[in-house]
């Protein structure tokens, strides 16, 4: 097997034992949801600073967070290019959803999507992963 061969079967095998099941709304008002699985992220950062500088006078923190989805599974949903439009809903839960905000380029079988957390109001009525 080549390399690239090895780092497929890596990020599939990685993804099918971090993943967690999800539902996607392409449109929250109209759409029927679609089950999926995806990977959240989160990672803490400084933003507001000046560029080349070290005043930390406009810093603030913030989280960036982002959710990985597997193109395989958006292609027979969405169409090519597998990727969700900014607005998508993914519910994991009844307290848990993230409305898409920005799509990074396809990276080999994966998109990367940054998020915003969509609060409990918003996610009512919503179907969770495994609910009836």
């Amino acid at each position: 097997m080549s390399i690239e061969g090895i780092r497929k079967s890596a990020r599939k095998t990685l993804h099918n034992f971090m993943a967690r099941p999800a539902t996607l709304y392409l449109d929250p008002n109209i759409e029927p949801p679609a089950p999926i699985t995806i990977r959240h992220h989160e990672k803490p950062g400084l933003v507001g600073d000046l560029a080349g500088t070290n005043l930390s006078y406009a810093e603030n923190h913030d989280d960036e967070e982002t959710i990985v989805f597997w193109c395989d599974e958006l292609a027979p949903i969405i169409g090519e290019p597998a990727s969700p439009p900014r607005g998508a809903l993914v519910v994991l839960s009844a307290t848990e959803g993230y409305w898409v905000d920005n799509t990074r380029p396809r990276y080999g079988q994966t998109v990367t999507a940054e998020v915003t957390p969509a609060t409990t109001a918003e996610l009512v009525g919503k179907t969770a992963p495994g609910a009836p």
